[in-house]
């Protein structure tokens, strides 16, 4: 994945996640929102709790592997994906499905709070101190 496909920083998710454009299941959640851009940005929060550097690592892989044949269908979305352990049990095919799924259901999300054009990135900005 291209440096420029990367969503990283705590203020760049939080920016995705402001926009309420969200949906899950017991294993995913998965937040989207547009950014203006003619590729996709895609970030992975996975939690300590889900186990050690190894099995985060595995489960970034595997979520990775499961958008890499339908990044062009993202285009113009900053896509957050948080995962559980519950991940590292799924078959593929199923982690996929669900992954799809629950994508499809955000974007929904998006259209029907009328959120299709990237707003401004409150979250960005410096905070007062």
């Amino acid at each position: 994945m291209k440096r420029r496909e990367r969503l990283s920083g705590r203020r760049r998710f939080a920016a995705v996640r402001a926009g309420r454009a969200s949906a899950g299941t017991a294993a995913l959640r998965v937040h989207v929102a547009a950014n203006g851009l003619p590729h996709a940005r895609l970030g992975f929060a996975v939690p300590k709790s889900a186990g050690g550097a190894v099995e985060r690592n595995t489960i970034r892989r595997r979520l990775r592997a499961a958008l890499e044949p339908h990044r062009p269908e993202l285009a113009g979305l900053d896509v957050v994906v948080s995962a559980s352990a519950a991940v590292l049990a799924m078959r593929f095919a199923d982690l996929a499905t669900e992954l799809w799924r629950c994508i499809g259901a955000a974007r929904s999300r998006m259209a029907e709070n009328g959120r299709t054009r990237p707003g401004p990135l409150r979250a960005l900005s410096p905070t007062p101190a």
